[in-house]
C-alpha cells in the first residue's frame, strides 16, 4: 500500500466487479478511503477484502439511473469520510446484445441511455457540490500542495486496462473534475482545409493538418 492519496475520500460507481472493482482496490491501496457502490453485485465482499487488506472502505447498492441513490452513495462518503475528493463514474452498460439501429428494441436503447448517460448525469449533480466543498475547505490532514487528480490518475493508470467511458465536468471555478479519472487521450487530429490564395495555402489537393 502507498500513501498517495491518504486522507482523500474516493468513489466509484459501477463497482462490484471488473475496472470498477480495481478501481476501488487501486485507489484504496493508493491510501485513499473508497466508497464503491453498484446496483447489483457483491460490494460486501469488495468492502471486507479492502478493509482486511488495512484500507478502508463502505459501501452501498446505488442505482445510477435513479438520482437519489446516487446521492445516498455521496451522503455516505460525507458521513463516513468527512467528504468528497475523488468520483471515478465507471458505471455502465453494453445492453442485451450487438444490435443494428433497425434491429434494435427501444426498450434495449432507453436502458443503456439510462445508465450510460443519465446515470453519469445523476453522478455529476450529486458530486460536484461535495467535490466542490473539498476544494475550498481541504482537510487538515493533507498537505496543501498535493494533487489528489494527479494521483488517482497515476493509481488508476496501473490498471490492466484504464477506463474509458464516463465524462468530465468542470464543477465551479477552482474546483476538482469529477467523472472518468483515466488520462486525458490524444486530441484527435482533423484537417483543416485552406482556401486558395489564403496564407499557408498549399499547391496539393491534400489539406494539411493541425494539431
Amino acid at each position: 500500500m502507498t500513501h498517495e492519496l491518504n486522507g482523500k475520500v474516493a468513489l466509484i460507481t459501477g463497482a462490484s466487479s471488473g475496472i470498477g472493482e480495481a478501481a476501488a482496490i487501486a485507489l484504496a491501496n493508493a491510501g485513499a478511503s473508497v466508497v464503491p457502490g453498484a446496483g447489483e453485485g457483491k460490494l460486501e465482499a469488495l468492502a471486507e477484502r479492502i478493509n482486511a487488506s488495512g484500507g478502508r472502505a463502505v459501501y452501498l447498492k446505488a442505482d445510477v439511473t435513479k438520482a437519489g441513490d446516487v446521492q445516498a452513495l455521496v451522503d455516505l462518503a460525507i458521513a463516513e469520510f468527512g467528504g468528497l475528493d475523488i468520483a471515478f463514474n465507471n458505471a455502465g452498460i453494453e445492453g442485451s446484445g450487438l444490435h443494428t439501429i433497425v434491429d434494435d428494441s427501444e426498450e434495449n436503447f432507453d436502458q443503456i441511455f439510462d445508465i450510460n448517460v443519465k446515470g453519469v448525469w445523476n453522478a455529476l449533480r450529486a458530486e460536484i457540490p461535495a467535490l466542490s466543498a473539498r476544494a475550498v475547505a481541504p482537510s487538515s490532514t493533507t498537505p496543501p500542495s498535493s494533487d489528489a487528480r494527479a494521483s488517482a490518475a497515476s493509481a488508476l493508470t496501473r490498471l490492466p486496462s484504464s477506463p474509458s467511458r464516463g465524462s468530465r465536468a468542470r464543477s465551479p471555478r477552482n474546483s476538482p473534475r469529477a467523472g472518468s479519472a483515466s488520462t486525458p487521450s490524444r486530441r484527435d487530429r482533423l484537417p483543416r482545409a485552406w482556401p486558395s490564395g489564403s496564407p499557408g495555402a498549399t499547391s496539393t489537393a491534400s489539406p494539411r493538418w493541425s494539431p
